[in-house]
């Protein structure tokens, strides 16, 4: 995987000593749907997560923006591909805090995304049209919309 500093330039944060984000491909970054995953030590559970994911019937682009807490990397010998998927390995970041960072990194380095939607390691999405599903709900006119675990970037 590449290993991708962004935190002064990109993110206009100070902390390159909490965080560090790594990918296989750069074309992860041009995806409309982001999947933030928070990981803090999981297990086998993580590989139904990801599938659940990947399985999504839908004509847009999704990559998984996967915030690692843990002190463990065991969780990714269950991922078979990191293709689609950007880790951001973060040191002593409480759970609120990884999100708001998946927000941050997601607002900034994701040029195309129009929605986050959040997924926890041990979730699996309940059918193969969840997210298409849950974007058709929230108006495009809205100005920030929530709707279960995804939110609507209306800005871009």
């Amino acid at each position: 995987m590449s290993d991708m500093n962004l935190s002064c330039d990109i993110l206009e944060m100070n902390e390159s000593d909490r965080f560090q984000i790594f990918f296989d491909k750069k074309n992860v970054f041009d995806s409309e749907i982001i999947v933030c995953m928070l990981v803090y030590n999981t297990g086998p559970e993580i590989k139904d997560a990801i599938n659940s994911i990947r399985s999504q019937e839908t004509s847009r682009s999704i990559s998984i923006l996967i915030i690692d807490g843990g002190i463990s990397d065991d969780w990714k010998k269950y991922i078979d591909t990191f293709e689609d998927i950007v880790i951001v390995k973060v040191n002593e970041y409480t759970v609120s805090q990884s999100r708001n960072l998946s927000h941050q990194i997601s607002n900034k380095v994701f040029p195309v995304a129009k929605w986050i939607c959040r997924l926890d390691s041990d979730d699996v999405l309940h059918s193969t049209s969840s997210i298409e599903e849950k974007s058709g709900i929230v108006s495009v006119g809205s100005l920030y919309g929530f709707l279960s675990n995804c939110v609507l970037i209306a800005s871009k």
